[in-house]
């Protein structure tokens, strides 16, 4: 259920509608929460990353700021 905003299911529509050159690429953080519930963004070609714990999170957040991921 959302309560505000989008799902990432509806994101994903979105952002797959665009044009090849245009399409942003989607990345997203499943915290505490099981990475496999967000299988259809993942289907969508986004990168789906897990943490379950704070240590983790940081961990996933330094890869995703100074790491390959983001130096597309």
């Amino acid at each position: 259920m959302v309560v505000d905003g989008y799902t990432p299911e509806d994101v994903a529509a979105a952002v797959g509608r665009r044009p090849d050159g245009e399409r942003p690429s989607i990345y997203l953080v499943a915290f505490d929460i099981e990475a496999r519930r967000f299988s259809p963004l993942k289907e969508a070609g986004g990168l789906v990353l897990s943490a379950g714990n704070a240590r983790e999170l940081n961990q996933t957040l330094d890869t995703l700021i100074t790491g390959s991921i983001l130096v597309e």
